[in-house]
């Protein structure tokens, strides 16, 4: 249970600054890429256990899209042919989509593909990733400035207004986060 959020924002505000400091040119050394990887998978955690948490994130954080593209597969993924992603999903074509910020979560977290991918010139271009439940129909590409934004909005999400109601009737309750 999140009791107090910030200590879950400002990570993932931090988080943001260090990415964006990456995607400049220059080669990306094996800290950074460790750096990286923890970056994604504790900051897309954080992310969801904040949007499980009640009240500490605005409906339009719940509400919030991710646009990523989409590569179909050609081959079954296996735990032996994982990193191979040049042969097991078409890059050529890539479909422009979105996802609701859980799936997002969910997808990374849940990855079985996962590889960080680097600009010609160096820098963090963005992540290819598959989760387990997906990997032999599709991969996806984030673009570090969506990645960048998405912490942003997040870590920078204050509610300022919470009206909760509940059904007589039915016993419903509903929450509203302003």
């Amino acid at each position: 249970m999140i009791h107090e959020s910030c200590y879950w924002k400002l990570p993932l505000l931090e988080a943001a600054t260090r990415l964006q400091a990456l995607t400049g040119p220059g080669e990306l050394g094996e800290e950074q890429l460790a750096q990286i990887e923890r970056d994604l998978f504790i900051s897309f955690y954080a992310i969801r256990k904040l949007l499980e948490a009640p009240a500490k994130l605005t409906d339009a954080a719940h509400a919030l899209n991710v646009s990523l593209t989409c590569h179909p597969n050609r081959e079954p993924v296996t735990h032996r042919n994982n990193h191979k992603i040049d042969e097991l999903y078409d890059l050529d074509v890539a479909t422009p989509t979105t996802l609701p910020i859980r799936s997002a979560c969910n997808q990374i977290i849940h990855s079985f593909v996962f590889t960080i991918c680097e600009r010609e010139h160096g820098g963090l271009a963005g992540v290819f990733f598959a989760s387990d439940r997906n990997k032999n129909s599709q991969l996806y590409f984030l673009d570090a400035a969506e990645i960048v934004k998405t912490f942003e909005h997040i870590g920078n999400d204050k509610p300022v207004s919470i009206k909760w109601s509940c059904d007589p009737r039915t016993g419903k309750e509903t929450m509203e986060v302003r």
